[in-house]
């Protein structure tokens, strides 16, 4: 079983920053890592990064990808924008 894990904006502690989440694994006890990462701003991100993983089969929970997508909630499901799209060079 997995769960979702509110981190909130505690990781960046910038308050207009992204909120972040991360996976906790009840049957291993740890949180889930998936190409090296264990905390995403999106479930796009996260999605990515499953995906990764599955391709070189690393121990994944099985069909994480679609039990992840129904735990998010709205917040986490929404496009992140790139912190470097109003900056210029």
């Amino acid at each position: 079983m997995i769960r979702f894990v509110d981190i909130g904006r505690q990781i960046n502690c910038n308050p207009d920053g992204p909120r972040q989440f991360a996976i906790w694994d009840t049957i291993v006890d740890r949180f889930v890592t998936l190409n090296g990462e264990q905390v995403w701003d999106s479930f796009e991100e996260f999605k990515y990064d499953a995906e990764v993983a599955l391709s070189y089969n690393e121990p994944v929970p099985r069909d994480v990808i679609n039990r992840v997508k129904g735990l998010c909630p709205e917040w986490a499901l929404k496009e992140v924008k790139d912190d470097n799209s109003n900056k210029t060079g």
